[in-house]
This record gives C-alpha cells, sequence and structure tokens, in this order.
C-alpha cells in the first residue's frame, strides 16, 4: 500500500457515468490522478493527506498517483513543490508517475532556445517562478536562463526532461491537456497531449477510454463523456483537487 500520510478525510463521490461506448471507468489497479498543482506546495501536501486517507479507507492496493503537469507557477511554491515530488518519485518509483505540463515544456523550450521562446513563457505567468529563485524576468533573455539553470540544478533539469506525455491503466488515462479524439494516446503528437486538441471538447472517443486531464480551468471536478476536469485553479481558489477510481469503477473526488 502507498502510504504519504496519516489524517481523516471525507470523499465527495461522482456517479460513473458511461463514455460514448457505455464504458465506465475501470482502471486496472486503484489511481489516484491529482489536477495542476500550480506551485501550491502547501495544497500539494494537503492533498497528499487526503490521498492516504482514502486509501486506508478503500483497501486500495499498491495503487497509481498520477500528477497531470503544471507544477511551477501561481502560487509562488514551484521550487518546493517540485522537490516535493522529485521525492515522491524516488521513494514510490513503480507507484508515482509525474506528467509534463504546458509550464514545464514552456520552462524546457525557453532554455533550449531563449530568443525565441522565453516571452511565450513570460506571457504565460512565469513571472511568479522567476522572482520565486531570484531572478529579474526583464534582464537580457541568455542571461536570465543563464540564471534559471543555475538556480534549478541539473537534478531537478534533469527530472523535468524526463517527464512522460501520458499515463494509461485498464481504460483510464492521465494527460495534462487533452488529446486527439481520433487516435490512441501511443499514437499522438506532444502538442496535442500538452496543449490539447481543438475537438477533444466535444468529439467522443469511440474506443471507451476515460481521460482524466488538467489545463483548462473549471469550477468543480466534472466527469462526463469520458472525460475528468481537475484543474480547479488551486492557485486562485485554495481548492487542489484529485480523482480516486477503483479497479471496481468507483469514483471519488478529493479536494483541500
Amino acid at each position: 500500500m502507498l502510504k504519504l500520510f496519516k489524517r481523516k478525510t471525507t470523499a465527495a463521490g461522482l456517479s460513473a457515468r458511461s463514455a460514448a461506448d457505455g464504458t465506465a471507468p475501470l482502471p486496472e489497479q486503484a489511481c489516484y490522478i491529482v489536477g495542476d498543482i500550480l506551485g501550491c506546495a502547501l495544497l500539494l501536501e494537503g492533498i497528499l493527506a487526503r490521498i492516504d486517507a482514502h486509501i486506508g479507507n478503500s483497501g486500495a492496493q499498491n495503487p497509481k498517483l498520477v500528477f497531470v503537469g503544471n507544477y511551477l507557477h501561481g502560487g509562488g511554491q514551484g521550487l518546493a513543490t517540485v522537490d516535493r515530488l522529485m521525492d515522491l518519485c524516488s521513494e514510490f518509483p513503480d507507484n508515482v508517475i509525474c506528467l509534463c505540463g504546458a509550464q514545464e515544456r514552456l520552462l524546457l523550450d525557453s532554455l533550449e532556445a531563449p530568443s525565441v521562446r522565453l516571452q511565450r513563457w513570460l506571457r504565460s505567468g512565469a513571472e511568479t517562478f522567476l522572482r520565486e529563485v531570484s531572478l529579474d524576468p526583464d534582464q537580457p533573455a541568455d542571461q536570465l536562463t543563464a540564471g534559471l539553470s543555475q538556480a534549478l540544478g541539473p537534478a531537478r533539469l534533469e527530472w523535468l526532461k524526463r517527464l512522460p506525455l501520458f499515463w494509461q491503466s485498464g481504460n483510464v488515462a492521465a494527460t495534462h491537456a487533452g488529446a486527439d479524439p481520433h487516435h490512441p494516446l501511443d499514437q499522438q503528437s506532444p502538442r496535442n497531449l500538452i496543449w490539447g486538441h481543438p475537438e477533444f471538447s466535444y468529439r467522443l472517443r469511440k474506443d471507451g477510454l476515460w481521460i482524466a486531464h488538467g489545463h483548462s480551468g473549471v469550477e468543480t471536478v466534472t466527469q462526463a463523456e469520458g472525460h475528468i476536469a481537475l484543474n480547479t485553479r488551486a492557485d486562485e481558489t485554495g481548492r487542489l483537487s484529485a480523482v480516486a477510481i477503483l479497479p471496481e469503477g468507483q469514483l471519488s473526488v478529493l479536494q483541500t
């Protein structure tokens, strides 16, 4: 059993509404999928406590813990968030999966081609993270990215570069921003998984696959027609959300 904390919690149930072909979400083993953390390390600790309590109450065996990306900015605790996730991956390498989100991709792109990519990351909210690591976002791009590489260090950078784009168990999958509904996940372009696909929100998949995702903000966790939306904008609302899915098809929403 994956043990993280020991705290009491309550979980709200979701009805297991079917995908387009009538299939309920049925992973091969219990899974806990966490929405965008957005640099909110304290909320991460809160959701880990709730997940641990749910594991204890449900008796879930050998569960998977999946994070859908966007770890760096918004809440001002990006480094602490990354370090906590790295520790979890190190302690539970067979159980914890951290996916690459848009924020992580933008950071890596900025380091690879600062003159071309850095401004896009800055427009997406990177200033919060840069100031967190004591960097001036107005300095020249080459100096800024050199300082960023130094502030992150080789271990964090290597971890960020290795983040996968999707995870799947049974007919349940997780990506950062959705997927092209016409193709299996292993035939997707990275762009579709990190930034979404224009038909993801309305075109139903025909393979019965449920996709849990973040990226696009929602007021509350929603589950319908093969989609589970998890980004409740933790940095703005104080609500970091996750969904627990048991092999029997039972779903529960966990939230800080």
